[in-house]
């Protein structure tokens, strides 16, 4: 009788245990990175007001959860040509990418920025310092996949 009650303890202990042990939903082995490569377009706002449509961003995938964003764009007269390595994960119900590039040698671009599952995407591109002025610029892209 002392014999099955320890069993029983033991049993119902190595359950708890296990029940504990089990799955998370986070898969730290995903791949996010397809879920975001493709053509962007939209537009550049600056201080809320457009700057620029059409603006096309195209997204490849370089390794897993890496992607490049690439933007060529004339703002202002002036040629912008980014192509920044860019980290992506899951935050929620959205996909979070972020990075940073060299703009001319000399300026600091970091991009942040969220795609969701229907293909929206918001990026605010930070140059640092301002190739047009003093501080920096930072300019907001909405765009579809």
């Amino acid at each position: 009788m002392k014999t099955n009650r320890k069993f029983l303890f033991f049993a119902a202990f190595a359950a708890l245990t296990l029940g504990f042990a089990s799955c998370t939903d986070k898969d730290d082995g995903e791949d996010y990175a397809p879920n975001v490569v493709g053509e962007y377009t939209g537009t550049l706002e600056m201080d809320g007001m457009p700057i620029a449509s059409d603006v096309e961003i195209n997204v490849t995938k370089t390794a897993k959860n890496k992607v490049e964003l690439a933007m060529n764009q004339v703002i202002a007269g002036m040629p912008v040509n980014i192509n920044a390595d860019s980290n992506v994960t899951l935050s929620g119900e959205k996909y979070a990418v972020s990075g940073k590039a060299t703009y001319n040698y000399s300026v600091e671009v970091t991009i942040n920025g969220t795609v969701d599952k229907t293909g929206n995407a918001i990026f605010d591109i930070v140059l640092s310092p301002s190739p047009v002025g003093d501080g920096t610029l930072d300019i907001v892209f909405k765009g579809k996949k």
